[in-house]
């Protein structure tokens, strides 16, 4: 049975398989640090200079995303559907002068970054 077993494909080359992949899994996470490395040396978020910019600009793009760009009411009051569109449209309205002011803000944080 044991040579049966031993002349089959997967069982005759298993250790030698096993030993490979182990290999290429070793290489392939070699060359990932390698170039984690790189980029972190390269990236603008690492380089001091920017920080603070970069962190102030990231806190302005949070609230952005935490502004809700439709309204949901949790009430007991039934809404005529010309009433919520309404409403909808004027959320919406509200959250556009939001969102440009918010990109208003990074523009003027990226130009004084510039200048300084």
């Amino acid at each position: 049975m044991f040579n049966v077993l031993t002349s089959m494909k997967f069982f005759k080359y298993y250790l030698i398989s096993k030993v490979f992949s182990l290999w290429k899994g070793n290489v392939r996470y070699r060359t990932f640090h390698k170039k984690r490395q790189e980029l972190s040396q390269k990236l603008i978020q690492a380089r001091p200079d920017y920080q603070p910019t970069y962190l102030e600009i990231n806190r302005i793009l949070y609230d952005m995303q935490s502004k809700q760009t439709y309204s949901v009411h949790k009430t007991q009051k039934n809404f005529d559907i010309d009433e919520f569109n309404t409403e909808q449209q004027k959320h919406r309205a509200e959250t556009k002068t939001h969102y440009n002011d918010k990109v208003e803000e990074i523009i003027t944080k990226k130009l004084t970054n510039l200048v300084a």
